[in-house]
Formats: C-alpha cells, structure tokens, sequence
C-alpha cells in the first residue's frame, strides 16, 4: 500500500483522514480515519469494536444514485449530499443498508467530478 493522499484534518467528523491505494490497483483505495476528539462520531464506533467503519463507492451523480437507493426500502440514507472533506469537497452521502446487522451496514457515496 502507498499513501496518496497527506494526511488532512475533516472538521465536521472530527478524525484525521489518509488514503492508501494499491500497488496492483488504483481503483480501490482504504481510507484511514482517526478520531481527534471523543465527540468525532468514530470515536464511539472504536470504543465499541473497530473494524471496518463504512464501504464507498464513486457515483458519477449523486442524486440520481440516492433517488435509485431510495426506492429500496431496505436502504435509509442518514446523510444528504453534502461537500467531503476527504473528497476535495466532492458531494458524498451515507446511508444504512439493512441486513442480520442492528443498524445495518454503513455506506458512503461519492460523487465523481
């Protein structure tokens, strides 16, 4: 793995933000996330268990991807489209996909321009 991004500071979810990407591939990256506060959201995720936080996907238009997860009624999209710090301010939005989970599986799109 390389780093390809600094590591940079996401105010609005309180954690410090790196991407790593593969030597084989540069279509997949992980995103490290490190919570700064206790109040960053990832913070109690780490206290409970860790692991993998959330799976992203590169839309090329977010809207039209949020209407097509809305029609299924086992997806519920927690937060609208709203510019990423960790996506050069590209839109992003997470919503649950619901399985066995409690609160269902957590899933981030970005929007790709």
């Amino acid at each position: 793995m390389t780093q390809v991004t600094p590591i940079h500071v996401d105010p609005i979810q309180r954690v410090r933000v790196a991407f790593l990407s593969s030597s084989h591939s540069q279509d997949i990256q992980i995103e490290l996330i490190e919570p700064i506060s206790e109040d960053s959201p990832v913070h109690s995720f780490l206290a409970k268990s860790g692991g993998l936080h959330h799976l992203c996907f590169s839309v090329p238009d977010i809207k039209l991807a949020l209407a097509e997860i809305s029609r299924d009624k086992a997806c519920r999209v927690i937060v609208p489209p709203t510019p990423g710090a960790g996506h050069d301010q590209r839109l992003i939005s997470f919503f649950y996909v619901s399985t066995d989970c409690p609160r269902g599986h957590l899933m981030e799109l970005v929007e790709i321009k």
